[in-house]
């Protein structure tokens, strides 16, 4: 690798549905932050490879070339700390690890923060954000006993809302690989944002008196009341071609936080899901626990 092709010092690698998006804005506008636009480049998983080609409706910002992903960091100036926020760097640990340890040269002193959310709940925000995006159709027993079938047949990972769940090698995996390792349980962050973030902070060495606005929750899953407000969103048309030449992709953004808040409704998991996701993950979770020396057990009991 070139010496001129710059890389991060810090990555945020999930886990999805956990609260990333939210730190990513928390964090963005510190003084001695640099992250990266898009949030999810998802370089160090598809490092070299074409563009993987997904069925869902979604922009994919997707970078897999080194040069285009080095310039990602061009407008980097006096920022200690630069880095991005892809959420399937956890899940697909093994290919995203292996790359990273390839193009960063610098790796052993490469940052990596990780967020864990208890997995019952995780895998059912994940189902619903799928359904917000009108790419599910199953309902989540469905979906949950269909994912083995999914699997081998290569549907896209994000439908895989069982799996993404079994934390304990993806963890063990970059606890072994890297020696700046931050884990911050979702939790902790809903409970007390404030003082995460001043951890966050903490662990990257910078300011930790910066204050961030953390009023607002991000990328919020749920059912769209008015399916046709969400096709607006995530559909292919001529007028929406014609809005992204006009609208800069921040205006855009803001369009559809405010037509999520408040055209997202929150249904909740049915008891006989909850009782069968507590007993597919215990076993994990206990060997979670012991590898990160939390007490985990409200996610199993």
């Amino acid at each position: 690798m070139k010496k001129d092709y710059r890389m991060p010092n810090f990555l945020i690698v999930g886990a999805a549905k956990a609260g990333t998006t939210s730190i990513y804005e928390y964090i963005k506008n510190h003084p001695e932050i640099f992250l990266t636009e898009p949030k999810e480049p998802t370089f160090f998983s598809y490092a070299d490879e074409d563009k993987p080609v997904f069925s869902m409706h979604k922009e994919v910002d997707f970078v897999t070339k080194i040069k285009d992903y080095s310039k990602l960091y061009d407008s980097v100036e006096n920022q200690k700390c630069w880095g991005e926020a892809s959420t399937p760097y956890l899940y697909l640990y093994e290919k995203t690890i292996d790359n990273i340890k390839r193009l960063v040269p610098d790796y052993n002193n490469l940052k990596i923060i990780i967020i864990l959310r208890n997995p019952v709940e995780r895998a059912y925000s994940q189902y619903m954000m799928r359904i917000r995006d009108l790419t599910e159709h199953m309902s989540f027993e469905d979906a949950i006993n269909d994912e083995k079938n999914r699997m081998e047949n290569n549907a896209h990972f994000d439908f895989f809302y069982l799996d993404r769940g079994l934390y304990y090698k993806q963890v063990k995996a970059y606890l072994e690989n890297f020696k700046n390792v931050n884990i911050i349980l979702y939790d902790d962050l809903r409970k007390n944002n404030a003082d995460i973030i001043k951890e966050i902070l903490t662990f990257l060495r910078v300011d930790e008196k910066y204050i961030p606005d953390i009023r607002k929750e991000f990328n919020v899953s749920g059912k769209s009341k008015i399916r046709f407000l969400r096709s607006l969103i995530i559909d292919d048309y001529i007028g929406k071609n014609l809005l992204k030449k006009i609208l800069p992709k921040s205006i855009r953004k803001k369009i559809q936080e405010v037509i999520d808040k408040y055209n997202t409704q929150k249904i909740p998991m049915e008891q006989k899901d909850r009782d069968f996701l507590k007993k597919y993950y215990k076993n994990d979770i206990i060997k979670l626990e012991s590898l990160i020396g939390r007490d985990l057990s409200s996610w199993y009991l």
